[in-house]
């Protein structure tokens, strides 16, 4: 099977594969249980910085192969690779039995296209909305682009024969149902929780007076400028002049310079932190057990797998009202994206009533289980058995990938 993705992974000189915690290895055993082999195409970068053998999670391993192609970002990437990867990718599909798309990608656009024409069978995940997504990129390109590949998207989810929606609603009211086999079932899971977690939550809750410092964190990339890391930073302010003694952290990669900036021009320098990187699950986890309160002020998301592990640990949380997000939290606990003002206003609620701190936090933990690993893999698992015995039926015998070397870049 061929899984397609824009994602960027790193790879070193071996040939080892890392990602930064959205496709390690244990992501591929949901294809592996249907498939003997897969083949992932992405985009890759030499590591330049052993730093990341910490904080990253391999994603290569047995039966599991990388291609990386050039990249299609921006106008004259597009003039100079397009026809690149169009090529290699009517390669790589000619030499495997089925795809699997996760949407939005350029690169799950042109694998849908050509997997059509080959008559083989695919499936679409949809993680995202690809307007959103084009439209706060921060170039103008991105803007330009928005509309026509929103047009493109819902005509592929309508046709296509299988389609995994990773929200219950928001995805499905925005993109056609397809004529096809069709599920919801969010691509975040974490471990089951031991109620143990919530005690703990509830004990430091209860520990919160005044004065004592306020911990707020956030886990989005530095690189992106639509985590709203300049939105939070600015809510910190106003918490700030309110008079309570916060500091946000920030968990990401990328550089925060940007950022950095923003904080010291409101005198914020010793109060906003970045943490880099961790690799996913425990580490991540024991890093929000020392948060007080979550936030996600997103411009754009689909539904975000950090909002659930915080969740998961009783952090009481406040969101923008993007993509899946209100599936996630109440109206109460939601702003719009970008409004600052809005999100400081309903951390200075939570931070005036430990009633509402408490409440909040059981919420959030009993919510989080519907986001267990046995839960959901139940669901998925159905529905990829479902795609497979769809491949084996309509198959033509192939040449099987174990020929192909492990690990490609072009």
């Amino acid at each position: 099977m061929l899984f397609v993705h824009s994602h960027t992974f790193q790879y070193d000189d071996e040939g080892v594969v890392y990602s930064d915690g959205k496709l390690p290895y244990e992501v591929w055993r949901r294809y592996l249980n249907h498939f003997d082999e897969l083949v992932v195409v992405g985009r890759g970068r030499k590591i330049k910085d052993n730093k990341i053998l910490k904080e990253a999670n391999v994603s290569s391993g047995h039966r599991v192969k990388h291609i990386f192609l050039p990249s299609l970002t921006d106008i004259k990437r597009r003039i100079r690779n397009k026809a690149i990867v169009v090529n290699r990718m009517e390669e790589i599909i000619s030499e495997v039995d089925a795809v699997i798309a996760r949407m939005p990608s350029e690169y799950s656009e042109i694998a849908i296209r050509i997997a059509a024409r080959n008559k083989k069978m695919y499936g679409v995940e949809l993680v995202g909305d690809v307007f959103n997504s084009l439209w706060n990129h921060g170039h103008i390109f991105g803007k330009l682009l928005a509309p026509i590949s929103m047009l493109k998207n819902k005509k592929i989810v309508k046709q296509a024969p299988f389609v995994l929606y990773v929200t219950q609603k928001q995805l499905q009211e925005i993109y056609p149902n397809t004529t096809g086999r069709q599920v919801g079932c969010s691509n975040v899971e974490i471990p089951s929780v031991d109620e143990a977690v919530l005690l703990q939550r509830l004990e430091r809750i209860n520990a919160t007076t005044a004065g004592k410092k306020i911990r707020i964190g956030l886990i989005g990339s530095y690189a992106s400028k639509y985590k709203g890391i300049d939105t939070a930073i600015r809510a910190l302010d106003i918490i700030r002049q309110s008079g309570h003694n916060a500091e946000l952290r920030v968990l990401g990669n990328g550089d925060p310079a940007r950022y950095i900036k923003l904080a010291k021009e409101l005198y914020l320098e010793d109060k906003v932190f970045f943490d880099g990187s961790l690799p996913g699950g425990g580490p991540v986890l024991r890093w929000l057990d020392e948060i007080d309160l979550y936030i996600q002020p997103s411009k754009t998301e689909g539904l975000p797998r950090s909002l659930v592990e915080a969740m998961s640990r009783g952090c009481p949380s406040v969101a923008s009202s993007v993509g899946g997000i209100p599936e996630l939290l109440p109206p109460e606990h939601l702003h719009p994206a970008g409004d600052y003002r809005q999100l400081a206003g309903k951390l200075l609620h939570l931070l005036k009533d430990q009633t509402s701190m408490a409440e909040a936090a059981r919420r959030n933990f009993a919510h989080a289980s519907q986001y267990s690993s046995p839960y959901l893999n139940k669901i998925r698992d159905e529905f990829w058995h479902e795609f497979a015995a769809a491949v084996r039926t309509g198959r033509d015998r192939v040449e099987t990938i174990s020929k192909m070397d492990e690990f490609e870049v072009l």
